[in-house]
């Protein structure tokens, strides 16, 4: 005899699985932007100190290189600010998309144990 919600149970099951699938890959994704930000803020941070150590030994020397200093400090420390803002905002959007998931398929696997097997 066949069980009359099998064919619910597999379906439910499918979208448990397309679910952890989604999680899977917004994993992937943020460790992605995650090494893309490190790799962005390490070159960055390279070019600065670069720049710092040529100005610092005059090979740049010209009259406005106190100002040239605090504008280099200033756009590392705003490049600085966007990194963390970034890292920081992905892992609230992983939070928030973790919880989502987590609660969907917690609906689903319920609905799915709740069919009665026939």
């Amino acid at each position: 005899m066949k069980d009359k919600n099998e064919e619910k149970r597999q379906k439910l099951s499918r979208k448990i699985l397309d679910l952890e699938r989604k999680e899977d890959d917004f994993a992937g994704l943020k460790r992605r932007r995650e090494r893309s930000l490190e790799n962005f803020y390490r070159d960055f941070d390279h070019l600065a100190k670069q720049e710092r150590a040529l100005l610092e030994a005059g090979e740049l020397a010209h009259v406005h290189k106190g100002r040239d200093m605090e504008e280099q400090h200033y756009l590392a420390q705003k490049v600085r600010a966007y990194v963390e803002r970034s890292l920081a905002e992905l892992a609230e959007l992983k939070e928030r998309l973790g919880h989502s998931l987590e609660e969907g398929r917690e609906k689903l696997i319920k609905e799915r144990n709740d069919l009665p097997w026939e």
